[in-house]
C-alpha cells in the first residue's frame, strides 16, 4: 500500500507520471514557503493554503491535493532552509545544546499537523519533532567517512542531519510519492523504494553502511491490514543485518519497545547477537499528546508526572483564557499538580500581545498568593515558584510601582502618554486644585481601565508599569526582603552543632530553642559549554577583567526606570559561580574587556577548576515555640524555613543572624568568633563597630561585593596593610578593603585582635 498525495482516502499506487506531476507542484510549493521561513513568518493554515493553490492550481476541495500533502510540502521547504541555512547555524551555535533552541523557533513556525490522510495513518507516517531528529543524528556520530542509509526516509527531515553531518546518503522510501519527493530534494543520491521490513533482503550485496538513522513504524507494515505488534523489531532487526561491523544504528521507537519491557527482553536477547545495544531511550507516545480540559476538565482526572507512571516527564500547561473565575483555574491546574510526583508541572500562562490582556492573569497569581491552593498538599501561602512574582499585579510591589507610575504621569516623564491624555482616556483623575490627589485609583480599577484604553496606549503604560514592578521585586530579592512564604532549605548535609534555650513558658514548659547548623551544600557552577552555549543570543560579550584575570560572559539585561522617570540601561554578567547586574554606562568605566574565545575559555577553566565540589556555612535557627518571642526576633524578613538534619530530625522556625545571636549571647561586649564575623559581613546584613572608631560593612564596589573598612585615620594605613587589607582610590577618596577569599578570615582575625568588636548592628543587606 502506498501514501497518495492527491487523495485523503486509500488507494492503489498512483501511476509514476502522475506521482511526478503532483510532486513537481508540490517541490515548486516548498520553494514558495522557503522563502517565508528565511523571513521568519510562520506557516499558518492560510499561508500553506496559498501555497498550495499557487503550486497545483487548484483548491483542496477540487481535490487536486490534501493537507498530508501540504505538510509534506511543509517538511520539504524545511529540508531546503536547513540545507541553505543549517551550516551556519552550527558554527553560531557551536554546541547541539545550543542548536536546539534555533531548530525550536523553525519549528514554531511551521503548523501542527491536525489532519490526516487514511494511508499515513495507515502506515504510521507521522512527523518527528525537529530537535529529536538532531538527537538522533547526535547519537549516531556521524562522519565524512560514513555511509549512512535512512530505511524510511520519508520527507528527508532526518536525512538532512545526516548530510549536514558530512555522511553520504543511501535512503529508501516505499511510498512512491514520498520518492519522488526525495528525487527532488536529494539530487544525486540514491533512493529505493523497497519494504524497509526486508531492507537486506533487497539492496545490493556490496552496499554495507556504517550508519543507520530510522524511525520505523511501530506497528504497520506494508500490505497488511491489521495491527502488526512486532513492526518496528522487523524494522530494526533487518537494518541491522545489514550493518557492517562497528557501524551505529540510532532508531526512534515507541516506548514499550524496549529491552527493560518483559514483552521485547527475548527479541532483544537475540538482538544482542549482532550488535550491543548501548543507550535506550524510547519515547512515549503520551509525549506528543495535548490534553485540553474547561470548566469541565475539573472532573478528577489526574495529568501529573505520577511516580507510578511510565512517563514521568515534565508536564507543561498551558492556561488559556483564564478569565475572572480564579478558582475555576485554580482548579484546573491541580489536575497537572498533586502529591507523590516525579517533579512537579511547569505552568504557562498565555497571553497576546495586548498587554492589559495580563489583567486575567494577575488575579490567578493573586488568587494563588492568597490560598496556596496547588502546593504539593500543604495549605502554605505563597504560588511555590509556579508563578513568577510579577504574574501577580495586585501585590504590594504592585501597588507601589503603580502609586510611581502615576508620579512619573504627573511630572510628564512617560513618553507617549501625557497626563492629559491618561485622564481623558480612563476617566480617572490623578490630580486636583492643590496638585496630586490623596486617594489615588487602586491599583484594581487601574487595570480594569486599562482594558478599555486602545492597545497602543495600553502597550505604553503597561510597560512602564511592568519596568516599575520588576525593578522592585528584584530590588526586594536583592535584600532578602521578598516574602516567599513557608520556604524548604535543601542542602546535602544538614548537622546540628549546638543548641540551646533560650525561651521556656512558664505556663506550659514549652521551650523555644536556638539552633546552630552546619549545612554542606554542592557547588552547581557554570560550565564552559553552558557558557558559550548562551552566545546564541547574538548581543553576548564574551569579557575578562584585565585587573583579576576572571572571566564573565555579558548579556542583555532588563532596563531600570528611575524615580525620576530616566532609564538606566544595564547588563547581567555571568560568572562560573555567580552573577550580578551591572550598569551599562559602569562597563565602559571599568576594567573588563572583550575577549576572545580561547582566551574566555581558558581563564573560565582556571575559575573552575578552583571551585570546590562542596561548600559549608554555619546558619541558626529560632524554633521551638516563636510567638511569644517574636517581637524579640530581629526585625528583618519574617521568613519561616523548614528542614530535615541528617539525623532525621524536622526544624520547622525562623533564620536569624550570627549578629543577632551574638547580641542574644553577649554578657558583655559582644564575642564573634574571626569565621562567624567573616560570614555575617558576606552576608550583608551586619555591621562591626570595632574599637577606635573603625566599622567594618559590606560594599558593592564596580558590580562586586568588597569587605570595607572606614574609619580609620592616617596614622592606621601602614598597619592595616600590614594585616593583609588593601586600598583603593575611588572618587578621589582612599578606600580600604579586606579579601573575600579563603585568606579573608585570617585576615580579618589579625584585624579583630588589634581592634576589638565593641557593637554588633543590623541593616539592610547591601
Amino acid at each position: 500500500m502506498t501514501d497518495s498525495l492527491a487523495s485523503g482516502a486509500a488507494a492503489a499506487p498512483l501511476p509514476m507520471r502522475a506521482a511526478a506531476t503532483i510532486t513537481s507542484a508540490a517541490v515548486r510549493a516548498a520553494r514558495q514557503l522557503l522563502t517565508d521561513l528565511e523571513r521568519g513568518r510562520r506557516i499558518d493554515a492560510a499561508v500553506l493554503r496559498g501555497a498550495m493553490e499557487a503550486a497545483f492550481g487548484a483548491s483542496d476541495a477540487a481535490g487536486s491535493w490534501n493537507w498530508k500533502t501540504a505538510y509534506d510540502t511543509c517538511e520539504a521547504a524545511t529540508v531546503l532552509f536547513l540545507r541553505k541555512f543549517g551550516p551556519a547555524m552550527g558554527t553560531k551555535a557551536g554546541s547541539t545544546a545550543a542548536m536546539l533552541p534555533m531548530l525550536a523557533r523553525v519549528a514554531s513556525l511551521l503548523p501542527t499537523h491536525t489532519r490526516r490522510s487514511e494511508d499515513s495513518q495507515a502506515l504510521q507516517q507521522f512527523s518527528t519533532p525537529i530537535p529529536l531528529r538532531l538527537a538522533a543524528c547526535t547519537a549516531a556520530c556521524i562522519t565524512p567517512s560514513d555511509w549512512v542509509l535512512e530505511p524510511s526516509a520519508g520527507t528527508g527531515l532526518l536525512a538532512i542531519f545526516g548530510e549536514l553531518a558530512g555522511g553520504a546518503l543511501v535512503l529508501n522510501e516505499l511510498s512512491e510519492p514520498r520518492a519522488e519527493l526525495l528525487d527532488h530534494l536529494f539530487a544525486g543520491v540514491e533512493v529505493t523504494r523497497f519494504d524497509a521490513a526486508q531492507i537486506d533482503d533487497h539492496l545490493e550485496a556490496d552496499f554495507v553502511p556504517s550508519v543507520v538513522l530510522m524511525n520505523p513504524p511501530f506497528s504497520a507494515l506494508a500490505n497488511v491490514d491489521r495491527r502488526m505488534a512486532d513492526a518496528a523489531l522487523r524494522h530494526i532487526a533487518s537494518a541491522l543485518a545489514r550493518l557492517c561491523d562497528g557501524g551505529r544504528l540510532v532508531a526512534i521507537t515507541g516506548a514499550s519497545f524496549g529491552p527493560d519491557n518483559p514483552a521485547w527482553r527475548d527479541a532483544f536477547v537475540r538482538l544482542q547477537g549482532r550488535a550491543r545495544v548501548v543507550f535506550s531511550a524510547a519515547i512515549d507516545g503520551a509525549v506528543y499528546a495535548i490534553l485540553v480540559f474547561s470548566d469541565a476538565g475539573g472532573t478528577g482526572r489526574s495529568y501529573h508526572a505520577e511516580l507510578s507512571a511510565r512517563n514521568r516527564c515534565l508536564r507543561v500547561h498551558y492556561l488559556l483564557e483564564p478569565g475572572w473565575k480564579a478558582d475555576a483555574a485554580i482548579q484546573g491546574l491541580g489536575q497537572t499538580n498533586r502529591t507523590n510526583q516525579a517533579q512537579p508541572p511547569l505552568f504557562r500562562p498565555v497571553a497576546t500581545g495586548v498587554k492589559a490582556e495580563k489583567r486575567f492573569l494577575s488575579t490567578i497569581a493573586r488568587r494563588l498568593d492568597t490560598l496556596g491552593a496547588i502546593t504539593r498538599g500543604q495549605r502554605q501561602t505563597g504560588g511555590q515558584g509556579l508563578f513568577r512574582p510579577e504574574d501577580n499585579l495586585e501585590s504590594q510591589y504592585g501597588r507601589d510601582a503603580l502609586r510611581q507610575l502615576y508620579t512619573l504621569l504627573a511630572r510628564g516623564k512617560v513618553d507617549g502618554c501625557s497626563l492629559e491624555t491618561f485622564e481623558g482616556a480612563t476617566g480617572l483623575k490623578l490630580t486636583d486644585t492643590n496638585g496630586p490627589r490623596d486617594d489615588l485609583p487602586p491599583i484594581t480599577t487601574f487595570l480594569n481601565r486599562l482594558l478599555a484604553l486602545t492597545i497602543e496606549l495600553q502597550n505604553i503604560l503597561f510597560t512602564v508599569f511592568e519596568q516599575l514592578l520588576a525593578a522592585r521585586i528584584e530590588g526586594a530579592v536583592a535584600s532578602g526582603t521578598y516574602d516567599l512564604g513557608l520556604e524548604t532549605l535543601r542542602a546535602e548535609s544538614f548537622v546540628v552543632t549546638d543548641r540551646s534555650t533560650i525561651y521556656t513558658h512558664p505556663g506550659t514548659g514549652a521551650e523555644t530553642r536556638l539552633l546552630t547548623i552546619t549545612q554542606r551544600q554542592r557547588t552547581h557552577p557554570v560550565s564552559l559549554d553552558d557558557a558559550l552555549a548562551r552566545r546564541s543570543d547574538h548581543r553576548a560579550v564574551l569579557l575578562i577583567n584585565e585587573r583579576s584575570g576572571r572571566a564573565a560572559l555579558q548579556l542583555p539585561a532588563p532596563s531600570f526606570i528611575l524615580d525620576d522617570g530616566e532609564i538606566e540601561r544595564r547588563v547581567r554578567l555571568i560568572h562560573p559561580m555567580e552573577q550580578h547586574r551591572a550598569r551599562l554606562t559602569m562597563m565602559a568605566e571599568s576594567h573588563w574587556v572583550e575577549a576572545d574565545r580561547d582566551g574566555f575559555a581558558a581563564a573560565w577553566l582556571a575559575e573552575l577548576a578552583e571551585v570546590p565540589e562542596f561548600t559549608e556555612s554555619m546558619i541558626h535557627v529560632v524554633a521551638g515555640l516563636l510567638l511569644p518571642i517574636w517581637k524579640r526576633l530581629p526585625n528583618e524578613p519574617t521568613r519561616v524555613y523548614r528542614l530535615q538534619t541528617d539525623a532525621g530530625e524536622r526544624v520547622i522556625g525562623r533564620k536569624v543572624s550570627a549578629t543577632w545571636v551574638a547580641n542574644l549571647l553577649a554578657a558583655d561586649a559582644p564575642a564573634l568568633t574571626p569565621d562567624a564575623a567573616f560570614a555575617a559581613l558576606m552576608e550583608g546584613r551586619t555591621v562591626l563597630e570595632l574599637a577606635e572608631g573603625l566599622q567594618l560593612r559590606r560594599a558593592r564596589v564596580m558590580g562586586a561585593y568588597r569587605i570595607e573598612l572606614s574609619g580609620f585615620n592616617d596614622t592606621m594605613r601602614d598597619r592595616l596593610r600590614a594585616y593583609g587589607l588593601f586600598g583603593g582610590i575611588i572618587s578621589w577618596k582612599l578606600r580600604i578593603f579586606g579579601p573575600t577569599d579563603a585568606s579573608g578570615v585570617e585576615i580579618l582575625a589579625k584585624v579583630l585582635e588589634q581592634y576589638p568588636v565593641a557593637r554588633i548592628s543590623e541593616r539592610e543587606a547591601a
